[in-house]
């Protein structure tokens, strides 16, 4: 009898010779941009210097994603970041404001130059930023990211040894963040929400999705306990800027202070940096010896980084999974980038799936039925 075996392809064979194209329309109506023009002319940063000529015919849509919208515009010469919500009450911006205020003096971020709560009849968070001229290493190729791998590192412990504090860890917030999401019926319109009871293959995920709240939850109670400090938390390609042998890091809304090894976790996965052993290698030897404030051995921090990556890769997942319904029931195939983007990281996740002893995951069936709903592993 013919053995059968399993044939994995990977994102980017799906990909050749196909062209994704995002139906989504970045230009800004002639209403938003009156809107958005209102809204500058109220913030006190630019009371008696706004150019609103010059501000108008620069305005640019960046991103626009379900919690707020990002532009740029330039006044007086000088280009800036906005960012907007509207009734936001997690206060995104806020957050964002205050840990890019607290790393200011690191010059490894934008600045954060003001932020503000409008009342336009419903509350408006108005975010100011500095705006970093450079190339995010989305737009550059994988060579470029590996071959500056080793500064990557030094500029992730730059900003954790930086922002040490002694105080309990945000780490109960930071999960939370993550559970939340899977609260579909209180996220979505009652009509959004019906659309995606009716589909089976949404019903299939959500024994999957308690199997890892589960789990998550044992794993948080036995961590081994290191540095708390500011962790991004979110550095995917597109939130690493690279000028001049330097980089930044971009969008700390969801920065936390949390343990270091979460943002080395994270990162590692983010980065599919998994996928290779020598770049993991590279990216953890140069992170441990440069940071000053971790006093342990090599074998003893690859331990502990790997103890962490067990639990970031099911929160990770939990991400993916949610992220793939609510793209799916809000935008359709409009987005066609943004299920790229989730399977891409979910190809850096599922080894360590597939290889995972946990209880609930095995029991829950999650490889298959993960596989099965991002479409990327056939047989």
């Amino acid at each position: 009898m013919e053995q059968v075996t399993e044939k994995i392809l990977k994102i980017d064979e799906f990909l050749q010779d196909r062209i994704l194209v995002d139906k989504i329309d970045n230009n800004i109506s002639k209403i938003e941009k009156k809107f958005i023009m209102s809204i500058l002319t109220e913030v006190a940063f630019f009371k008696k210097m706004l150019n609103e000529n010059e501000s108008s015919s620069t305005l640019q849509l960046i991103d626009s994603n379900l919690e707020y919208d990002s532009y740029s515009f330039r006044n007086n010469d000088t280009k800036y970041i906005l960012k907007i919500t509207e009734d936001d009450e997690d206060g995104v911006l806020k957050k964002e404001f205050d840990n890019l205020t607290e790393i200011d003096e690191l010059n490894i971020s934008p600045k954060a130059l003001h932020f503000e709560t409008l009342d336009f009849g419903r509350k408006i968070d108005v975010l100011i930023t500095s705006f970093e001229h450079g190339l995010c290493f989305k737009d550059l190729s994988r060579s470029d990211l590996l071959f500056n791998i080793r500064t990557l590192a030094n500029t992730l412990s730059y900003l954790h040894e930086s922002t040490v504090v002694n105080q309990l860890p945000e780490t109960q917030e930071f999960k939370e963040e993550f559970f939340a999401l899977t609260n579909y019926k209180e996220n979505l319109p009652e009509d959004r929400y019906q659309g995606l009871e009716n589909s089976q293959e949404f019903l299939s995920h959500l024994p999957v999705l308690d199997a890892l709240k589960q789990s998550v939850n044992e794993n948080l109670a036995t961590l081994p306990k290191n540095q708390i400090c500011l962790n991004h938390t979110n550095l995917f390609s597109s939130r690493i800027m690279y000028r001049d042998k330097m980089i930044k890091f971009i969008n700390f809304q969801y920065g936390k202070k949390i343990d270091c090894l979460w943002d080395v976790a994270f990162t590692i996965y983010y980065l599919g940096l998994n996928n290779n052993p020598k770049n993991e290698k590279a990216f953890l030897e140069q992170y441990l010896k440069s940071h000053d404030k971790l006093d342990m051995t090599e074998v003893e921090f690859l331990e502990k980084v790997s103890i962490y990556k067990n639990a970031a890769f099911k929160l990770i997942l939990i991400k993916l999974l949610c992220s793939y319904f609510y793209e799916a029931i809000i935008f359709g195939t409009d987005r066609p980038s943004k299920f790229v983007e989730i399977v891409t990281v979910y190809e850096s996740i599922r080894d360590d799936l597939a290889k995972a002893k946990d209880a609930y995951l095995i029991q829950s069936g999650a490889i298959k039925t993960v596989d099965e709903i991002f479409n990327v592993y056939f047989k």
